[in-house]
């Protein structure tokens, strides 16, 4: 069964055993869009930690205070960061370095890569 909650920013939803996150090309991920996106992922994961893979394909960036947010959130086990242009990755790379978090995070250009190592034992 597949959930989908969709907000301005981003479509959130859970496919099998993975919480997908996918922000809107253009968009500049604020702190309120993080909060939003996080607690949609809460609900769908049942308030448990998940398995996440987020698109940053097209992302314009991430706050501040977006950045903090995610890097405080503790309901992932692995995290994969999936983009498709050098931009992406640039965005994606910032974020993983300043990512203090217990979760495992990569950045993949496939979805079927990041979904494999996702399902990955640890």
């Amino acid at each position: 069964m597949i959930q989908i909650l969709k907000y301005p920013e981003c479509t959130v939803s859970l496919v099998e055993d993975i919480v997908q996150v996918q922000w809107r090309p253009g968009v500049r991920v604020s702190e309120q869009a993080a909060l939003e996106c996080l607690a949609a992922v809460k609900r769908l994961g049942e308030y448990s930690r998940v398995l996440m893979l987020v698109d940053l394909t097209g992302v314009a960036g991430l706050d501040r205070g977006a950045r903090t947010v995610f890097a405080q959130a503790k309901l992932t086990r692995k995290v994969a960061v999936t983009g498709a242009s050098p931009v992406d990755e640039i965005i994606a790379n910032h974020y993983i370095a300043l990512d203090s978090g217990p979760s495992p995070i990569r950045y993949f250009t496939s979805t079927s890569d990041a979904e494999a190592w996702l399902r990955s034992d640890p």
